[in-house]
């Protein structure tokens, strides 16, 4: 795939809409990271492999198997609570009032990532051999016949609980998380349309994980694009970078805050992968990693 800045990235995006040309974008978290693209004529599935929603290069079907084996080394609980209480201290400061705060959680499975790859369920699979693999459930924009769409995902809890979508919906927490961002979105699509408003909101969906079900609450935002938008696809989707569901708000000091305290580099985790058809813009935060 080709390794591209920024600039070049929106330009690369910009062209592909010009000429209706399909291609898949990775972009990272820090814009200021390597952005991966190419046109899918020219993509080798041995260096990306990809399915949204059934959209893939990707024909290999997996046979059942045993689990695999699954161990993970969780933070050091004094450094966490460190990091934890000055993000806290960010919300006392009046800095942030939402701050999606990450670690780096090791993981070893007798799995290699194409394995994994092939036997994850999601709306959104992605593999970088040798590097990562991604199986998200998060819709981040998607860009159809003028219109686009944003899809902010918080709120979560066990499905298994008694009453579990009630619980949810009535959460103090998980109720305020949600409003947040859903605000926070609707004022980024706001800047790339002429008009904006809610489709549905806080609707709930039953995903599964390998803990069992689990229920979480998203919302539907949409925007008019101006006719021109097949031309502007890359200063599009870059403006609204990075995913507000991902980082907190208000955005900017939030990443600010997210890049002083957190003492790792996130990568393409937490970034956004996006597939143009030659029509259509479909596009997945990179969660579940």
């Amino acid at each position: 795939m080709k390794k591209l800045d920024l600039q070049k990235a929106i330009a690369f995006l910009n062209q592909a809409g010009e000429e209706s040309r399909p291609c898949l974008l990775i972009i990272p978290f820090d814009l200021d990271g390597v952005i991966l693209a190419e046109y899918l004529d020219q993509l080798d599935p041995d260096d990306c492999s990809f399915d949204f929603e059934g959209v893939g290069n990707s024909t290999e079907t997996s046979k059942k198997e045993a689990s695999p084996s699954l161990a993970c080394q969780l933070p050091d609980f004094r450094h966490f609570s460190n990091l934890f209480h000055r993000a806290q201290q960010a919300f006392y400061n009046g800095d942030s009032y939402l701050l999606n705060l990450s670690f780096e959680v090791p993981i070893s499975t007798d799995w290699p990532l194409e394995k994994v790859f092939k036997h994850s369920k999601a709306r959104f699979r992605l593999l970088l051999p040798g590097q990562f693999v991604c199986f998200s459930p998060e819709r981040f924009i998607s860009i159809r016949d003028g219109i686009i769409s944003s899809f902010p995902m918080k709120g979560t809890i066990d499905a298994n609980i008694p009453d579990a979508m009630q619980q949810l919906r009535d959460d103090p927490k998980e109720k305020a998380e949600h409003f947040t961002v859903v605000d926070l979105l609707r004022n980024d699509v706001g800047m790339v349309s002429t008009q904006v408003w809610v489709e549905r909101f806080a609707y709930v969906e039953e995903l599964q994980t390998h803990k069992g079900p689990i229920l979480q609450m998203s919302s539907e935002i949409k925007g008019q694009l101006l006719p021109t938008y097949k031309h502007e696809l890359g200063d599009i989707l870059f403006k609204l970078l990075p995913a507000g569901s991902i980082t907190g708000a208000p955005k900017k000091r939030t990443v600010e805050l997210i890049n002083d305290i957190e003492d790792h580099k996130r990568g393409y985790y937490t970034g956004v992968a996006a597939l143009f058809d030659g029509a259509e813009l479909n596009s997945c935060v990179m969660i579940r990693f």
